[in-house]
């Protein structure tokens, strides 16, 4: 697969922009999308992603998949969140995954994968984006403007690092992994995804899922990343999507 880069140093968001390309990528292509800021940087549920100039890692990767592919999106979510991870051990930083993809250090979110999918127009491939975003040297200060507790590479290791470095090796890690499943199938990566997830078991907690709210006790997560809970009234819900509260 070729590889195609696209830096900017401002964009609305490098999700968004690849959405708008996408009739220009060629099926054989992967887009590495990267930015100094995002102007309208989103997480999940159109939420705004807080992106300060020459501070973070704002990268999406950009590609069409057969659509008969074992490799789902929600796979491919699972690959750039555990690449993400990889990564960050190798600064000594050991993150936690939270369902369904985001990083935690001790309790703080470090960093967060935004997946998008769709069909392409003849309707044999789907066009894939994973967006990655983390915080690496945003100060104490900077991170006040998040609402939900957060830290960076900064706050954890007392060092500053080089984000043209940190996207090669993001980047470098994605395609080692993705190569994994192509050569060995997806079972050791769904299960490391798995150990690096089921801290959240016996878990009390809330889910919002497609607008309702749901309380309850995390009994089983799945390779697939559905989780299920056993709620206040006895009974069980299998999740696929939402958004989680511990």
């Amino acid at each position: 697969m070729r590889i195609t880069y696209y830096h900017f140093s401002s964009v609305d968001s490098t999700n968004s922009w690849p959405k708008r390309h996408k009739v220009d990528f060629a099926k054989d292509t992967l887009a590495i999308i990267t930015a100094d800021e995002q102007t309208q940087g989103r997480g999940r549920h159109l939420r705004v992603w807080h992106s300060p100039k020459g501070t973070n890692i704002y990268l999406s990767f950009a590609f069409f998949e057969n659509t008969i592919s074992t490799f789902s999106p929600l796979f491919f979510s699972q690959i750039a969140v555990l690449c993400v991870a990889h990564v960050l051990k190798k600064y000594s930083i050991e993150a936690q995954i939270k369902w369904p993809n985001d990083l935690l250090v001790e309790g703080k979110k470090i960093g967060g994968i935004l997946t998008e999918a769709e069909k392409d127009t003849d309707d044999t491939a789907t066009f894939i984006i994973l967006g990655i975003g983390l915080n690496v040297n945003m100060t104490k200060d900077e991170l006040k403007n998040i609402p939900k507790a957060a830290t960076s590479m900064f706050i954890e290791t007392g060092n500053t690092t080089s984000l043209k470095t940190l996207q090669d090796e993001i980047v470098k890690e994605f395609m080692l992994l993705w190569e994994k499943a192509k050569q060995e199938g997806v079972t050791s990566l769904k299960n490391e995804w798995l150990k690096k997830i089921n801290w959240m078991l016996s878990r009390d907690i809330l889910i919002v899922d497609h607008g309702k709210e749901l309380k309850g006790k995390i009994m089983r997560i799945e390779p697939d990343a559905s989780l299920t809970l056993l709620l206040e009234d006895g009974t069980s819900y299998t999740a696929r999507s939402g958004d989680l509260f511990l």
